[in-house]
C-alpha cells in the first residue's frame, strides 16, 4: 500500500518501494555519468549541500569518497538510512560521520549559517513550485568561487523515429500526467529551463549537458541499452506512485480506472517497437579561464597601489596584442603609469589620446626608439630610468614587438639579424637594462609575447644563426631561447616573475611562431586575449620564485579563486618563477618534454644567457 508525504506540495509517496526506486534511479545516473558524482571542477570542498537528498545515497557515496568534506542532505521527510532500514541497493552501507541529514523544505527561506562550496540538487521535477526562487537561494548560499550543479528532467516522452504515436496509452497517460502536474503548479519539465534560471540567479559559466534516456533496452548502442533497461525498471516500479495521487485526488479518476490505464501503459512500455525516451538536463557551473581571468582583473581597482596603479613599460604596443593589452590595463587599473616605446610620435599620441579617454587618471608617456637596435634600446631604457626616478620600481615590462620577413638574413647595422633581434635580443636587452627597476617593485613581471609551447630544435653551437639561417630556424631559436633563458633569469632574480606567452593564433600558418603580435587573431578574440595578458601580469597564479611559498603567494598579486593554484613553471615545478602559458591561463606543459628536459640537463639555460650577454658586449661593449 502506498504511503504519502504529509506535505501536500509533493505528490510522490515516501514508502520503501519508492525509496528503492530512487536508489535505482541513482544507479542509472551513475552509469549514465560514468560513475562521476559531480561534473563541476571543485577541489577539496569543505561544505556541500544536497538539496532534496531523497534516500541520501548521493550524499553517502560522496561522503565516503571525500571524508574531509562536510555534507548536509535536506528533504521533506526523514527517509535517509540513519532514519530507516537500508534499501537493497544501499545494503550494509553506513552513514559516514561527515554526512548529516536534516528535515527541511527547500522552498522555504534557507537558514544555514554558512555558505557552501557546492550546492547540488537533482530530479526535483514535479516537486517544486517556484524554481527561480529555489535557484536564487542556491546562488545566495554558494560561496564566492563555489559551484552549483542541477540534474533534472524534461519528462515529455518522445521518439525520434515516429514509433511513439498520440493514440497509444503511454502517450495519453504521460500527457495527462504532465498537464495535471502543471495544473498543480509543479513543473514536470524543469530541465530545459534550468540554465536560464541559473544565469538569472547570478551563476556564471553555466554549462548544460543533455542526455537522452531511452525507456527499455531497444537502443543498439550498448551503453544506452543498459541505461534503457534500468530506466524501464524504475518507471515500472514507480508507475502507480507517479499516477495515483494526481489522477484520483486532482483529476477525479477512480482507482479501478487508473489500474486499467496503467495495465495498458505497461504493455506499451515493454513493447520493443515503441522507442520512447525523455531527456535529462545536467547543469553545472565551471570556472572557465575567461571567467577566472575577468573576475581577477575586475579586482585590480580595489587593491593596493602596486596592483591598482602600476608602473609599466610597453614595447611593441603600437598595434596588435600589445596595444589591446595596454587598453585593458588602462581600463582595469586606477592610475597606471605607462611608458610606450615606439618610432612614430604621432601614432603614439593617437594611442595616448585613446588611453586618456579610457582612463583619464593614468599617465602615458611616449618614448621614441627603434627597438630592433640595441643602441636604441639602451637609449630608451636610460630615458625610462630617468623618468621613473630613484626609489620607484617597475611593476611590468611587457614586450610584443615584431617583424615579418620571408627573405634571407637581414642584418641591422649592429650585425644582428632583424628577424631574431626583435623577438629575442632586443627583448632580452630591455630585460637586462630594466632589471634594477623591476627588482625594486613589489611584485614585478616580465611578459614576452611570442610562442610559448612551440619550442623546437636549435643549433646549440650557432645560437645567433650566422651559419644555419632560415625563417623556421629563427622561429625555433627565438621561442626556445626565450623559454630557457627565462628559467635562468628567474633563478638569478628570484623577486621577478618571467612569463613567455603564446596568445592564440591561426594554427594553419607556419609563421605562427614568428613575431605573432602582427598577425590577425582568428583563434581567440583580441579583447579576450588582451584580458589574459593583464591576468598574466597581475595574478598570484604566476608568482616569482621568492613569492612561491604558501605563506607569501597570497601577497604575490590578485588573490587566486578557490580551486585555482599557482601555475606550473616551465620546469614542471609550481611557482618556479618562469612560466610558459598557452592561449588561456594554463601552462603549456611543454617545458617538461623530452626536448626541453634534454636542453636543461645540458645546461642550455645558462649557456644561452652567457651567449646573450656576450652578444650584448660585442654590440654595445657591456
Amino acid at each position: 500500500m502506498l504511503t504519502w508525504y504529509k506535505h501536500l506540495a509533493y505528490v510522490m509517496p515516501n514508502d520503501e518501494a519508492e525509496l528503492d526506486r530512487l536508489d535505482l534511479t541513482h544507479q542509472k545516473l551513475r552509469i549514465l555519468l560514468n560513475d562521476r558524482l559531480l561534473l563541476c571542477p571543485v577541489k577539496n570542498p569543505e561544505r556541500i549541500l544536497d538539496v532534496g537528498t531523497g534516500t541520501g545515497i548521493w550524499a553517502i557515496e560522496y561522503g565516503d569518497d571525500n571524508p574531509n568534506t562536510s555534507i548536509i542532505g535536506t528533504d521533506l521527510s526523514p527517509t535517509q538510512p540513519s532514519c530507516r532500514v537500508l534499501t537493497i541497493v544501499m545494503c550494509e552501507r553506513r552513514v559516514p560521520p561527515n554526512v548529516k541529514f536534516e528535515v527541511d523544505d527547500c522552498e522555504q527561506p534557507w537558514t544555514f549559517t554558512e555558505k557552501f562550496d557546492v550546492v547540488h540538487a537533482r530530479y526535483l521535477a514535479a516537486a517544486i513550485e517556484d524554481w527561480p526562487r529555489l535557484v536564487s537561494q542556491a546562488f545566495e548560499f554558494t560561496k564566492p568561487g563555489g559551484y552549483a550543479e542541477f540534474q533534472d528532467y524534461d519528462l515529455q516522452y518522445y521518439s525520434e523515429d515516429g514509433t511513439l504515436t498520440e493514440n497509444l496509452s503511454i502517450s495519453n497517460w504521460i500527457n495527462t500526467l504532465l498537464q495535471a502536474s502543471r495544473d498543480f503548479k509543479r513543473d514536470p519539465c524543469p530541465g530545459p529551463k534550468l540554465a536560464g534560471y541559473m544565469r538569472d540567479a547570478g551563476f556564471k559559466e553555466v554549462q548544460e549537458f543533455r542526455y537522452k534516456l531511452p525507456i527499455g533496452p531497444w537502443p543498439r548502442d550498448k551503453h544506452l541499452k543498459v541505461i534503457g533497461s534500468w530506466n524501464l525498471i524504475q518507471i515500472e516500479e514507480g508507475l502507480e506512485a507517479f499516477t495515483l495521487r494526481l489522477y484520483t485526488q486532482f483529476l477525479g479518476w477512480r482507482t479501478e480506472e487508473v489500474q486499467v490505464l496503467l495495465a495498458n501503459v505497461r504493455k506499451d512500455l515493454r513493447d520493443p517497437k515503441i522507442h520512447a525516451q525523455f531527456d535529462l538536463h545536467h547543469l553545472a557551473t565551471f570556472d572557465s579561464p575567461t571567467h577566472v581571468i575577468r573576475q581577477s582583473n575586475e579586482q585590480l581597482r580595489h587593491l593596493p597601489p602596486h596592483l591598482s596603479s602600476p608602473t609599466a613599460v610597453f614595447t611593441g604596443a603600437t598595434q596588435g596584442i600589445g596595444l589591446a593589452t595596454l587598453h585593458q590595463l588602462a581600463i582595469h587599473t586606477v592610475q597606471p603609469t605607462c611608458y610606450i616605446v615606439g618610432r612614430s610620435e604621432g601614432k603614439v599620441q593617437e594611442i595616448i589620446n585613446e588611453l586618456k579617454r579610457l582612463n583619464a587618471k593614468g599617465t602615458y608617456v611616449f618614448v621614441k626608439g627603434e627597438v630592433s637596435l640595441l643602441e636604441s634600446v639602451d637609449e630608451c631604457c636610460e630615458k625610462i630610468k630617468g623618468m621613473i626616478g630613484e626609489g620607484t620600481g617597475l611593476d611590468l615590462l611587457y614586450m610584443s614587438q615584431g617583424f615579418l620577413s620571408f627573405g634571407g638574413r637581414d642584418e641591422t647595422k649592429e650585425g644582428l639579424d632583424t628577424l631574431l633581434s626583435l623577438p629575442y635580443y632586443s627583448r632580452l636587452r630591455f630585460v637586462h637594462n630594466l632589471l634594477p627597476l623591476l627588482s625594486r617593485a613589489y611584485f614585478p613581471h616580465v611578459v614576452s609575447v611570442l610562442a610559448a609551447g612551440r619550442e623546437g630544435r636549435i643549433y646549440e653551437d650557432d645560437l645567433s644563426l650566422k651559419y644555419n639561417y632560415g625563417v623556421l630556424a629563427c622561429a625555433n631559436h627565438g621561442t626556445t631561447m626565450t623559454s630557457l633563458v627565462f628559467e635562468h633569469l628567474a633563478k638569478e632574480n628570484s623577486e621577478v616573475a618571467f612569463i613567455h606567452v603564446y596568445p592564440g593564433y591561426p594554427l594553419a600558418y607556419f609563421f605562427k611562431y614568428i613575431l605573432q603580435p602582427l598577425l590577425t587573431f582568428f583563434e581567440t578574440p583580441i579583447d579576450e586575449v588582451s584580458e589574459r595578458q593583464v591576468f598574466h601580469a597581475t595574478s598570484a597564479r604566476y608568482p616569482s620564485l621568492s613569492h612561491s611559498s604558501t605563506s607569501s603567494i597570497k601577497d604575490a598579486g590578485v588573490a587566486l579563486p578557490q580551486g585555482v593554484e599557482a601555475a606550473e613553471g616551465s620546469n614542471g615545478i609550481k611557482g618556479s618563477g618562469a612560466y610558459l602559458t598557452s592561449s588561456d591561463y594554463e601552462s603549456t606543459g611543454t617545458g617538461t618534454g623530452k626536448l626541453m628536459t634534454g636542453y636543461r640537463e645540458r645546461g642550455l639555460p645558462e649557456k644561452i644567457w652567457r651567449h646573450t650577454f656576450h652578444t650584448f658586449k660585442e654590440v654595445r661593449g657591456g
